[in-house]
């Protein structure tokens, strides 16, 4: 039985979850323009919506990702599973423990990052000088946190796609026990169970035509996730940037006397 086969109410449970969030989400959002103020320069508040859509856009194409494709999700698992067990059957073993420890540690420095993050922002910018309220946080916080959770998850999926990648490689080229320093320590051995060359050609093109196969379903499932996150990771440090650069130049000018963003607005 898949791992993903998951009765229809624990599915139907899921989707209502996923479906509530976005709604209360977007309902938070829409809370946050109507009560937005209008006193701010035009230039500030064209930034900030900016920033609020698109990332109320990459939330809701990531979080409906797991759901929207269980099947390639099921099918990556089910060729990890068959991959390993046709490289176990050459005698390929991997030192999973150097692969976890980079895994771990990309996971620990990024939520001890938003830890961080969260605490400061909550104490200093909402509680203590209350520069903007709780509701606006959570609004700017969350897809953040979800997007970086997200790159993660996509960036194990591809470590673990290259690892097995260059085993292959590494198993049918050198054909010798050696190490291969981008295997992360994996011990390449002799290929002595095949009959004959024609048993090897098709083993061969078997484990490949496997690597394939996962690698597409690996870009169906994370090629939205991937392009959302660093979509909106794009725009919004562009609109960031840019305000920036207005800000500055308007305070030089207002040294001078006038102000060249104020007189467009």
């Amino acid at each position: 039985m898949s791992y993903f086969n998951y009765p229809m109410n624990l599915k139907t449970t899921s989707v209502l979850i996923i479906a509530t969030f976005i709604v209360i989400y977007w309902i938070g959002l829409v809370e946050i323009f109507l009560n937005a103020e209008t006193s701010s320069d035009k230039l500030s508040i064209f930034q900030n919506w900016i920033q609020l859509l698109v990332n109320a856009i990459s939330l809701s194409v990531i979080v409906c990702c797991p759901v929207s494709g269980l099947k390639d999700l099921n099918d990556i698992r089910r060729l990890f599973d068959k991959i390993d067990k046709n490289l176990r059957k050459m005698g390929l073993k991997i030192n999973w423990s150097i692969h976890n420890f980079f895994m771990g540690c990309d996971v620990a420095l990024t939520c001890c990052f938003f830890i961080y993050k969260a605490v400061y922002e909550v104490y200093v910018l909402v509680v203590r000088h209350k520069v903007f309220g709780m509701l606006y946080w959570a609004v700017t916080y969350i897809p953040a946190l979800v997007q970086s959770i997200a790159l993660c998850f996509v960036i194990c999926l591809l470590t673990a796609f290259y690892l097995r990648v260059k085993m292959m490689e590494s198993a049918f080229k050198s054909q010798q026990l050696r190490f291969n320093k981008f295997n992360f320590g994996a011990k390449i051995p002799d290929i002595k169970f095949f009959k004959s060359a024609i048993d090897e050609k098709l083993f061969e093109e078997n484990l490949f035509n496997e690597l394939c196969d996962l690698g597409n379903s690996i870009d169906n499932f994370c090629g939205p996730i991937f392009l959302a996150s660093i979509t909106s990771i794009f725009v919004v440090t562009t609109t960031q940037i840019y305000y920036m650069y207005v800000l500055i130049e308007s305070k030089q000018q207002e040294s001078l006397g006038y102000s060249a963003w104020t007189l467009g607005v």
